[in-house]
């Protein structure tokens, strides 16, 4: 097993061996090098191929011997696509058993990263922006030659499919990630701001979880012709940003995309193989949007086939919140669980028939209560009421649990709900499932605008608690459970107490040292508790392992090239913006572990 080296200063000359000392200049040279088990590492600095980079059948790795190419340690590779031929693709990755990780795709003239029929990939912590057409590709010519056992994981996708940017297009856009495949994993991604769809899978046993989607032009989820495949876990939203809103009257209204959205196309070479069958969609939070679901009946149709939409939260649809088209293909389809929230005097729900629909336990909540639909009362077990969630019309997820004395909790259904809510806390808490995408977990979560008494300790129950600091030196204490504790600005004690805590940190604003001060974590546990950074404030951090460093005292730090950097001798914890710059920056200490544990990369969490 052998270690390439690739750098802006290398060279490709036959006496250059690739070796550190010696790298080489293009990542076409070190590829045609690489057997199994081989990893290639390139340096920092921008490249600018003159065709695209491929790794095709004859350059894979196997099982036990994958083949890497990984940005090299603490540094930031950029592929830029701006010399390539006019419809070329910068990466294809067409073999077996291939890791791409760590780069910045950028200016393809086509597609950024492109999976064409290729295995056992994985496309990890990559930033992908500025594409003609789609940022991460996954997809094939022919039904038996799907892909299979793909990985896109922890990438960031943005300005892609720039080919409809005039927003003239009424269908063929690319999308920021596609998952065209069978076995093909969409985990914790961010993908926003592309010019067609956000996220799309297609084929049998995919799922999508975990990502944040928003402000995509054409629609944020797409599953289409997909059969036994989830998508779970995901905060989707529309900011209001209207550079990604679509018109489909030319241009007299304009409106934002659908949340998530299903339907069969047709496909001249039948590639898109069976319609939608034995599809799950649960634990996500939508919020905007023109619809938080919609299923059309175009093109193919088909209908909704034995597919579950359970213990979601959709939230304010411009047009309307749930839209089903009429489809006499709909059949053993259920909407359990769900909270549907409309204040905006829009439309509830359009479904102009339920035939093969089954509704059960769901909550509606809408002052003007207008449904275009089949009435959803004769589902008796659904509930119309106020959820009573903690700060509706915000952005982030945690905007979305439910408050004490909501008529969501201990509300829903067992039956086919899921083990787990959008954080991956246990369901049930007390026995009984609740309605929506977060279980309550027994004491008031505190939003983000309330403020703890200064000064004061704030304590929480036995139960898996939230407690927010805001302004002032607090102390916040959480006890037994599992806890959320968010200090805010100020100098602020957290003390997670037992079970698996979680210690945010967020001021909704960039990183400040007058504001966000500096907390006292007295009881940090590795592998068991969590740093949790929100990127409001920790602006430059895109969430890669390579970000963090543990270092042995404070003046190491000051110099160390990671952005989040650690003391092990004193126990402080900082942020630096300027990496590998002497000092912080405009950055700075911004907490300090008093019991001094050891901390990796994985104790930390990157919020969007």
């Amino acid at each position: 097993m052998t270690d390439y080296y690739v750098s802006t200063t290398g060279s490709d000359t036959n006496n250059n061996s690739g070796t550190i000392d010696r790298p080489f200049a293009t990542l076409t040279r070190a590829i045609s090098q690489v057997k199994p088990g081989d990893t290639i590492y390139v340096r920092g600095g921008v490249y600018y191929p003159e065709n695209g980079i491929w790794l095709g059948e004859n350059r894979s790795g196997t099982e036990d011997a994958r083949i890497a190419i990984r940005a090299f340690e603490g540094e930031k590779p950029i592929l830029d696509g701006s010399k390539l031929p006019k419809g070329s693709s910068l990466v294809h990755l067409d073999g077996q058993y291939i890791d791409f990780e760590g780069f910045e795709v950028r200016y393809a003239p086509k597609n950024g990263i492109s999976v064409w029929g290729g295995d056992d990939i994985r496309i990890l912590n990559n930033t992908v922006h500025n594409t003609w057409d789609t940022g991460i590709f996954v997809g094939y010519d022919r039904s038996d030659a799907r892909p299979t056992n793909i990985l896109i994981d922890d990438n960031t996708v943005y300005r892609a499919t720039l080919k409809s940017q005039a927003r003239d297009f009424y269908g063929g856009w690319g999308q920021g990630i596609s998952g065209f495949g069978n076995n093909i994993t969409i985990t914790d991604n961010r993908v926003f701001n592309n010019f067609g769809e956000g996220i799309g899978i297609s084929g049998s046993k995919n799922r999508a979880s975990g990502n944040v989607v928003y402000d995509n032009y054409a629609v944020e989820m797409y599953v289409l012709n997909a059969t036994d495949s989830v998508l779970e876990n995901n905060l989707i939203y529309n900011t209001g940003n209207r550079e990604f809103w679509r018109s489909q009257d030319g241009g007299k209204t304009w409106h934002p995309s659908a949340g998530i959205q299903m339907g069969n196309e047709f496909s001249s070479t039948n590639v898109l193989g069976s319609e939608l069958d034995r599809n799950v969609v649960r634990n996500n939070i939508v919020i905007g949007g023109s619809a938080g679901f919609f299923y059309g009946n175009y093109e193919k149709g088909g209908g909704l086939r034995n597919t579950q939409v359970i213990n979601n939260t959709f939230y304010q649809g411009t047009q309307e919140l749930l839209h089903v088209d009429e489809d006499e293909g709909h059949v053993n389809t259920t909407f359990a669980n769900n909270i549907f929230h409309q204040t905006n005097g829009r439309i509830m729900a359009y479904m102009p028939s339920l035939d093969g629909l089954n509704f059960q336990r769901n909550l509606w909540y809408d002052s003007s209560a207008r449904m275009e639909t089949a009435s959803v009362e004769g589902a008796s077990s659904d509930l119309q009421a106020d959820p009573l969630l903690v700060k509706p019309g915000g952005f982030k997820a945690e905007d979305y649990q439910l408050r004490k004395g909501s008529p969501a909790i201990d509300a829903g259904t067992s039956q086919n709900a899921p083990a787990n809510d959008y954080l991956g806390g246990a369901r049930p808490v007390n026995g009984c499932h609740d309605i929506g995408a977060w279980e309550f977990t027994g004491s008031n979560p505190i939003p983000a605008s309330t403020e703890a008494s200064d000064d004061t300790p704030t304590t929480s129950g036995t139960g898996n608690d939230t407690l927010g600091g805001e302004a002032g030196d607090d102390t916040l204490i959480g006890g037994s459970g599992n806890d959320l504790l968010k200090g805010g600005a100020g100098n602020d004690t957290l003390i997670g107490g037992s079970g698996s805590d979680r210690f945010y940190f967020d001021i909704n604003s960039a990183f400040n040292r007058a504001v966000i001060g500096v907390d006292r974590i007295r009881d940090f546990a590795s592998k068991t508790d969590k740093i949790i950074l929100d990127r409001t404030t920790f602006t430059e951090l895109s969430g890669t392992a390579k970000e963090f460093a543990a270092v042995a005292n404070e003046t190491t730090a000051a110099t160390s090239a990671a952005k989040i950097v650690y003391s092990r001798s004193t126990g402080n914890l900082f942020y630096n913006p300027n990496s590998s710059a002497n000092g912080f920056g405009s950055g700075g200490q911004f907490a300090v572990l008093s019991n001094i544990p050891t901390l990796t990369a994985s104790d930390f969490l990157i919020q969007a």
